[in-house]
């Protein structure tokens, strides 16, 4: 009886404990713990397979999505943890069969869903809720709409409605809000999981990189619990791999950027200006940043098919090496296509003359409100041109910008290179499209761009960080069976025979089979031409069959 009722009592003290998270700070401590262990047995199939069920009919994910906390200003945490497991309860996997799930399969099992709901209320509901069985699956799955129908529901009604899809228990008992809020939860549109990566910035925004439950300090204790994914030794789904990869890697860059950063701005020492008590002065020099001559937002491009953000954010970024040492200089005149740079927007919080006691740099959020650092955003070089207007390169004069657009990336001889003019450089940049469009959306976009003061760099050899992410996005969005093959599958992800992945059992596998079709192995793009595969097999007689 104690193992058949541990975890419905579990969910009892966590649902306890959230009641009490508002008022008591170590109700809040609980919850967060609760929310953790259940995201680790949602991100495992075996535990999966049985406690989804189990979590569904208690009506967790609707109790968090209602709770005060989540609106608090102490919650931040808890909404974010309420965030992933929203994304595991819902991730695109079979819990019985393991496999993937497509897009069309995910759009099935919502449209099965639905005819559900409607077939219950057409068999069983009283005759003033038949209009809920005939209205279009856009508005079930709308929970705004969804909540606009059921309006003029009764309470009862609501709970019969939910008790009849195994969404709550008790239902005598269970408040309308909850029961609303379960049946929204599960009439509702599932959001693609790729779409929400696709969407995601790749640059750095002060929101993530100062934000401590993301992107922690150097000196954690584990006592506290992380909005981040875990690596493991079992994964749900291929692309829960490449998922959890993408978040740790983005995030674990961030860390390293909010450090260069802070360096950057302390150095910088940005105060009041004396002469009119209002703009902003940089009263010290850093090597890896630069006061801003000027920002010009340039183009932006029409969004492409079924995206909301634009297809490309065009920007010139001016600034001035005239007064740095001459070493400093060529670093910053040695920009190079592809390096990403960074614009800050520094307000001065202090007047010149006055002294300020030095911040604890574990601290960041202090650091962020007394440096007067108010926005941070990415973007990536194109070109970069001298004073003449021409394309550079390494000091030299490549091309001017006519014929730049003109050739492409076509080489250029030795005998056509000419030093370039000035220290002054124009920096034609490619901001993140995806911040851009979230900008523009939250209202922010036009003081953000007129605010930026400040440009920073970081060394080649630690800033490729955007290379990496865009490399394991495109690896989510190609097919699976090109990423990982098949007889790897099931041993990366942590299930199966280890064994089954090794050389002889392959060897053995494919001696078995019957079908000639199943003796071949797709090595995909592994190899550059014939030549490639002659080189990779030097001990092997490498046979062409006709039409190949």
């Amino acid at each position: 009886e104690f193992e058949e009722q541990f975890f419905a009592r579990l969910l009892a003290a966590f649902r306890g404990a959230l009641a009490l998270a508002e008022q008591a700070p170590r109700a809040v401590r609980v919850v967060v713990r609760f929310l953790e262990l259940f995201i680790d047995l949602m991100a495992q199939l075996p535990t999966r397979r049985f406690l989804r069920a189990v979590i569904d009919e208690h009506a967790v994910l609707a109790s968090c999505r209602l709770s005060p906390l989540r609106t608090a200003a102490h919650g931040r945490l808890f909404r974010q943890l309420t965030d992933i497991l929203d994304a595991y309860i819902d991730f695109e996997i079979d819990d019985h069969t393991g496999n993937a799930l497509q897009r069309d399969d995910v759009t099935a099992l919502h449209y099965a869903r639905i005819l559900r709901f409607q077939a219950l209320v057409f068999a069983n509901a009283p005759e003033h809720l038949r209009e809920l069985s005939l209205v279009s699956g856009r508005q079930l799955d709308s929970g705004e709409k969804l909540e606009g129908l059921l309006r003029y529901v009764s309470e009862d009604d609501v709970r019969g409605l939910a008790a009849g899809l195994a969404l709550v228990r008790d239902v005598e008992h269970v408040p309308r809000a909850l029961a609303g809020e379960a049946l929204a939860l599960y009439l509702r549109q599932r959001a693609s999981q790729l779409e929400a990566i696709n969407a995601l910035p790749l640059m750095p925004s002060e929101e993530v990189i100062f934000d401590t439950n993301l992107v922690p300090n150097m000196h954690y204790d584990g006592r506290s619990v992380l909005a981040l994914p875990k690596l493991n030794l079992q994964y749900l789904t291929f692309h829960d791999y490449l998922q959890r990869s993408f978040h740790l890697f983005r995030l674990e860059s961030m860390y390293e950027i909010r450090e260069d950063l802070m360096d950057a701005v302390r150095m910088l020492r940005p105060r009041i200006a004396s002469a009119d008590g209002q703009s902003t002065v940089l009263a010290g020099w850093a090597r890896m940043a630069l006061p801003l001559v000027s920002f010009e937002l340039r183009r932006v491009g029409e969004p492409r098919v079924g995206e909301e953000h634009p297809a490309y954010v065009r920007a010139e970024v001016t600034f001035d090496t005239r007064d740095l040492p001459a070493s400093v200089s060529r670093e910053w005149l040695g920009l190079r296509r592809s390096d990403v740079l960074f614009l800050l927007a520094l307000e001065g919080r202090i007047h010149e003359r006055e002294r300020v006691s030095s911040l604890d740099p574990e601290d960041v959020e202090a650091f962020r409100r007394e440096s007067g650092l108010r926005f941070v955003r990415g973007c990536e070089v194109v070109d970069v041109l001298d004073e003449d207007g021409d394309v550079v390169e390494d000091g030299y004069k490549v091309m001017t910008l006519e014929e730049r657009e003109r050739r492409g990336n076509a080489p250029v001889a030795d005998g056509e290179l000419r030093p370039a003019t000035g220290t002054r450089r124009t920096v034609r940049a490619l901001l993140d499209p995806c911040q851009f469009h979230a900008d523009r959306e939250s209202g922010i976009e036009s003081s953000v761009h007129a605010a930026f003061n400040v440009v920073m760099r970081r060394s080649p050899k630690e800033n490729n960080f955007k290379g990496v992410l865009q490399t394991i996005r495109d690896l989510m969005n190609a097919p699976e069976s090109v990423v990982v093959p098949e007889w790897l599958h099931d041993v990366f992800l942590g299930y199966g025979d280890p064994a089954a992945a090794h050389y002889d059992s392959v060897r053995r596998n494919f001696l078995e089979a019957e079908s000639r079709r199943a003796l071949e192995l797709d090595f995909n793009d592994t190899f550059l031409d014939l030549d490639h595969v002659r080189a990779s097999f030097p001990d092997r007689k490498v046979k062409v069959e006709d039409g190949v």
